[in-house]
């Protein structure tokens, strides 16, 4: 399986650790980097690819559904 590169900028530590542990679950070998960002973002982007962008939505995602297109996206690449 292709790795699996998860970039999340975000705004608020708590919410990216809490996505981290969820990706984690569901896909343990993926490697997650999390960058301090904008004011009121939470960006994710899987191999390039923005999944979700908090500063186009203006709510927080849900947890386990960024680590469900993870795990879709992961799949596509086996």
């Amino acid at each position: 399986m292709k790795k699996i590169n998860v970039l999340i900028e975000y705004c608020f530590a708590s919410r990216f650790r809490e996505v981290q542990r969820a990706i984690f679950k569901q896909v343990p070998d993926a490697i997650v980097i999390g960058n301090v960002g904008r004011w009121s973002s939470f960006e994710v982007t899987v191999n390039g690819k923005l999944i979700y962008s908090m500063l186009e939505t203006g709510e927080f995602p849900n947890r386990d559904l960024i680590a469900t297109e993870v795990v879709k996206i992961a799949n596509e690449n086996e």
